[in-house]
């Protein structure tokens, strides 16, 4: 059975999923019928979504779990930080399905 926690999560995901192909992004996640995303530093992002010049680390997390020191999210950061045109976006959704976009790492510019 699926709680009402990953059932907000996931309609979350499927959702921002569909608005990110419609950009004309390539989207990977966990969900049937796509390719799951790679792993970075031994976590996976709910949604990696890629085009030709961005690159999109997306998580999304319940608001009472949310860590913004977690292993996982600094691993993200570090591979963003390493990686041209990516960005991490940190998601979180509260008790009444409410979402917030609480972290955005845009990439820092060359040079």
């Amino acid at each position: 059975m699926v709680s009402m926690k990953q059932d907000r999560r996931r309609t979350f995901i499927e959702n921002y999923t569909e608005d990110l192909l419609n950009e004309g992004f390539v989207v990977y996640n966990e969900l049937p019928g796509y390719l799951p995303p790679p792993t970075i530093g031994y976590f996976k992002p709910d949604i990696l979504a890629k085009n030709q010049s961005q690159k999109l680390v997306i998580t999304v997390k319940n608001a009472e779990a949310y860590d913004k020191d977690s292993p996982e999210l600094e691993a993200f950061r570090q591979y963003c930080s390493k990686t041209p045109g990516a960005s991490v976006l940190v998601f979180t959704i509260d008790e009444s399905g409410e979402r917030r976009l609480v972290e955005s790492m845009k990439p820092q510019p060359e040079g």
